[in-house]
């Protein structure tokens, strides 16, 4: 369960050393009895709020959403970072800072309700709950005693918030919390009930949506769980799903990658444990996923970059490891024509066709890594290690599904076996889209011994598209 942390004792001390030290702000309309006499001298004292020209405080004057953020992180955050320069004023930043973190846009200057600031309250200590059940935290806290009573209709939740209001709930955050949290992706479990008394049992959803924006069509994603579990990531945009993904914890720990590789735009990234939920659900619809089990949250992507080039959780271009071999292998070439002829002699002769996986039956999907880890794999898996390669280096790659007539032996094609499943890639290099079929080229499996054969052939290197299609019928591109 998650404690709320308080300031350091020091820290404490100097605050009520400073709060006495304030005296009397000097304010026409904020008298040593104002009820936030204090509160407010604390705010001017700290730099994070400060009165008009005129001389007066106006405590009572309504307060946008806008400049309320504002001063919440000003009171966190040094100012001076939000700065780049002239054509980028610090309250665009924080608009930037208000969205990534808590999914909240303040560019309104419309005023802000007492509600809303019990759910952004809420949500910067890391909770994602309801207005109601966010008032009832604010009561259970001590942060709120409500206006006429500590109860959800004393609260006044659709009254305006105040100026002297806001810096009084931004005082007693400062109080509970030493550093400003991200709002988690989906509701969080043990919100309070509104209602209810004494101290909250919240916690933090499990899982952290580290970002809801990116530039680079990847985000990651962790959790922490008592147990091992498993989990189905779909990703899904304009309501169809584009791909499929599971993931198991290790020593109850969740970290992965979601990649969002069908260009810029929002996507919908679901989430639920394996076996829970329902497949008859639209994906675009969140009040169906929350019903049936799922978690989800949008994200907004804007990478400009093809698919062609990205990375994918199968086609892992973007790992050190791959990066690394890929440039060694290509070192001394001079176009990507010959780069990638080189990245296809690499993989023919040094990762071997998977035999028992193939006779056993095994057929899965694998990544890039798994392929480089293991030195075998079925055809998916030459796919996704020679793409890897590629597209580390920087030239566009496309992953088809579809069938082939045989199985490959002793270099030859028996076209009276009954068409069977296949994948191979296709390279963009000098100008043309090159044909590749990394686990044809790579040797054959023998009928004697059920073995695999080494046997390097550049036949499905760069053929004719009527050759190759005399043996191959493309089905689909794979989005990844």
């Amino acid at each position: 369960m998650k404690m709320f942390r308080s300031l350091p004792l020091l820290v404490l001390i100097w605050v009520l050393l400073a709060t006495v030290a304030y005296g009397a702000p000097s304010f026409r309309d904020v008298s040593d009895k104002h009820w936030a006499h204090e509160e407010i001298a604390w705010g001017v004292a700290q730099g994070i709020i400060s009165g008009y020209p005129d001389g007066s405080f106006r405590p009572n004057e309504t307060i946008t959403f806008k400049e309320f953020v504002s001063i919440l992180i000003k009171a966190y955050e040094d100012p001076s970072s939000f700065i780049t320069d002239k054509d980028q004023p610090w309250d665009s930043k924080t608009r930037s800072y208000a969205l990534h973190r808590w999914g909240y846009y303040t560019s309104q200057e419309r005023p802000m309700t007492r509600g809303e600031v019990a759910s952004l309250t809420a949500a910067a200590q890391g909770f994602n709950c309801s207005e109601d059940q966010s008032i009832q935290f604010l009561l259970n806290e001590g942060m709120s005693r409500g206006k006429t009573s500590p109860t959800i209709d004393g609260y006044g939740k659709d009254d305006l918030l105040t100026r002297a209001e806001a810096i009084t709930f931004i005082k007693k955050m400062k109080k509970q919390l030493e550093s400003l949290s991200d709002k988690p992706s989906y509701p969080s479990p043990n919100c309070p009930v509104p209602g209810s008394s004494g101290r909250s049992d919240l916690e933090p959803a499990p899982f952290t949506q580290i970002q809801t924006l990116t530039n680079a069509s990847v985000i990651s994603l962790t959790a922490q769980f008592n147990t091992d579990s498993n989990f189905e990531i779909t990703v899904n945009q304009n309501g169809e799903r584009l791909y499929y993904q599971s993931v198991d914890t290790l020593n109850g720990r969740l970290n992965t990658k979601i990649y969002l590789h069908n260009g810029p735009g929002k996507y919908v990234v679901s989430i639920k444990p394996k076996g829970s939920g329902s497949t008859d659900v639209d994906f675009g619809n969140r009040e169906q996923l929350l019903a049936h089990g799922y978690a989800g949250f949008t994200v907004m992507n804007s990478d400009q970059r093809s698919p062609d080039l990205i990375a994918s959780s199968y086609v892992n271009s973007d790992d050190p490891e791959v990066i690394g071999l890929a440039r060694s292998i290509v070192e001394g070439k001079a176009n990507d024509y010959d780069k990638t002829k080189a990245i296809h002699d690499w993989v023919t002769q040094n990762i071997a066709y998977d035999a028992d996986a193939y006779f056993s039956g095994d057929i899965q999907l694998k990544t890039a890594m798994e392929a480089l880890a293991n030195k075998k794999a079925l055809c998916n898996g030459y796919a996704h290690l020679t793409a890897a390669f590629n597209r580390a280096i920087g030239i566009p790659t496309r992953i088809y599904t579809g069938t082939v007539k045989g199985i490959r032996e002793t270099n030859a094609i028996d076209t009276s076996v009954v068409d069977s499943l296949h994948t191979w890639i296709e390279t963009y290099a000098d100008g043309k889209w090159i044909i590749q079929d990394t686990t044809w080229d790579a040797g054959y499996l023998s009928s004697i011994t059920n073995k695999f054969v080494f046997q390097h052939s550049n036949r499905y290197f760069d053929p004719s598209s009527e050759m190759f299609a005399l043996e191959h019928q493309k089905i689909r591109e794979e989005l990844y």
